[in-house]
């Protein structure tokens, strides 16, 4: 057999410099082709396999590599610093539903009084005590409309369902919740602005009636769609053969498929990050809902409550895996660095040291705004699930009654000295960071406006800018475009847009996450 037919036999379908990578190294290709070089055996194949060295395809990109891996590893860590202190946010705003709240509606109620007996010219009435009366007003009717929804007969329904008709119960639930937490919002806006546009009384306050009817309509129907997520979530729990609980808990996983792959930016990120947060509080409201009425149907038998308690806890610690990967891939496929995640807590920090001078609310429509989440709704079926479970009476059910409001209105004291100091510290932490980052970074490049001034640019992007000096006007640099989106911006945020102007559901890049 000649040469050249041997050559083309070993390794069919493969070029000759894949096979013999000495081809390159030869210096005479003519004595290749006709055969006057030594062969290459087996024994010399072998020889090679097992002694070559390993030669790195991007040796200059090694820093790089590693720093991606670095970042990939910092996620879950950073991340839960922003999880911990959305999910204090959420528990302040929801304790003052049980707390501050009826103390403000009573003083609205002794100061409408007062007002009228001494001064009926005057306004009765200032527009935060308004707003407090409304909220009172509906959280009350609402509460007593949700006893019209027989829990009893709604789990028997649930529970007679396929399991495959559940599964897809639980996604439109999730939907719809999500739909209507946007929805309430608007309401209630639209509410507060009618009411208090006038001074109180006034016979415009008439027209008002339209908006309570709709605001008592969508509390009732968002905490009966909670209700029911409840009772799919129970079902699924007390199943002999947990299928339908592990449907669910998959369905966590495929969550990532819906945003690991896409291309996202910083405010988007922000948003999904915000999500996480209120669903987060959510999911651990609802099973200590299932854990209380599991409890009292079983007499609050405390063998079942430690067979529960492993279950609940394998939920929620798949709800925070989820959420670690699907934000480390985010990162990773969009350049971005894990210390974003530093940039939203300092501006979520930033509402709570600014804003608590004002005390309009106590940060209930900055983090309902912010975070898209609603404590009305599910305070009301809070409190229901409480006043069906617990069944007291007499003057040991009043006492019983005064030590938990005491020891809720000490727990909202607790959460809101703590966040408060949390915020102040993180504020003025980041910022320091920050400008010790921007201090030693030289030479610098220009940030465009859409990205907050205090986070530095991301080490992996390498985009086509200019390196500029400190204090050369940044209208001569040359802007970064992100192709495909039609959008200006270091990560491909709609320029002039700030961090601390977008909410839950702002329209941020063509979509809202």
């Amino acid at each position: 057999m000649s040469s050249s037919v041997r050559r083309r036999l070993p390794y069919e379908g493969q070029s000759s410099d894949a096979m013999w990578p000495e081809l390159d190294e030869l210096e005479d290709l003519d004595c290749w082709q006709s055969g006057e070089t030594n062969r290459f055996g087996l024994w010399s194949f072998l020889g090679a396999e097992l002694t070559h060295g390993y030669e790195q395809p991007f040796s200059d990109d090694n820093e790089k590599k590693q720093h991606v891996l670095r970042n990939f590893l910092r996620t879950p860590k950073n991340l839960e610093t922003l999880m911990g202190f959305g999910f204090l946010l959420c528990l302040h705003t929801f304790l003052y539903v049980f707390t501050f709240l009826p103390l403000r509606v009573l003083a609205a109620i002794a100061t409408f009084i007062y007002n009228l007996l001494t001064r009926p010219w005057l306004p009765l009435l200032k527009p935060a005590q308004i707003c407090d009366l409304l909220r009172g007003f509906i959280f009350f009717v609402c509460f007593f409309l949700l006893f019209y929804i027989d829990n009893s007969m709604l789990y028997h329904l649930v529970r007679g369902q396929a399991v495959i008709k559940l599964y897809v119960i639980h996604n439109v639930l999730e939907i719809a919740d999500k739909l209507m937490s946007s929805f309430g919002q608007d309401v209630l806006d639209a509410l507060f602005a009618k009411a208090t546009s006038h001074a109180f009384p006034s016979w415009k306050h008439i027209l008002c009636i339209p908006h309570i009817l709709t605001a008592i309509i969508y509390v009732f129907v968002h905490s009966g769609l909670v209700l029911t997520q409840a009772t799919v979530l129970n079902v699924a729990i007390n199943s002999h053969n947990k299928a339908l609980l592990t449907i669910m808990v998959s369905n966590q996983f495929v969550e990532m498929k819906s945003n690991a792959f896409k291309r996202f930016g910083t405010n988007n990120l922000f948003q999904i990050s915000c999500n996480d947060i209120r669903e987060r509080f959510h999911y651990a409201v609802l099973l200590s809902i299932v854990l209380l009425r599991n409890m009292a149907e079983l007499d609050w038998n405390e063998d079942h409550f430690w067979s529960l308690i492993p279950i609940l806890f394998a939920v929620m610690a798949s709800e925070l895996v989820v959420d670690w990967i699907k934000h480390a891939f985010i990162l990773k496929f969009n350049n971005i660095r894990s210390d974003v995640y530093k940039q939203y807590r300092r501006s979520l920090a930033k509402d709570v040291v600014t804003r608590r001078k004002l005390m309009l609310g106590d940060q209930l429509d900055v983090v309902a705004r912010r975070l898209g989440f609603i404590p009305l709704p599910l305070g009301c079926l809070v409190c229901r699930v409480v006043v069906t479970s617990v069944c007291v009476s007499g003057i040991a059910g009043l006492a019983l009654t005064l030590i938990t409001y005491l020891c809720l209105f000490c727990l909202k004291l607790l959460v809101s000295i703590v966040l408060l100091g949390k915020a102040c510290q993180y504020f003025v932490a980041d910022v320091e960071q920050s400008d010790s980052e921007d201090d030693s970074s030289s030479p610098s490049y220009v940030v465009p406006h859409s990205v907050p001034s205090k986070l530095p640019a991301s080490p992996f992007v390498q985009p086509q800018m200019t390196p500029t000096v400190r204090g050369m006007n940044a209208a001569t640099t040359p802007r970064v475009t992100s192709e495909g989106h039609g959008m200006t911006g270091l990560y491909g945020d709609k320029p002039g847009l700030p961090l601390d102007e977008v909410n839950r559901y702002t329209l941020c890049g063509g979509s809202i996450l």
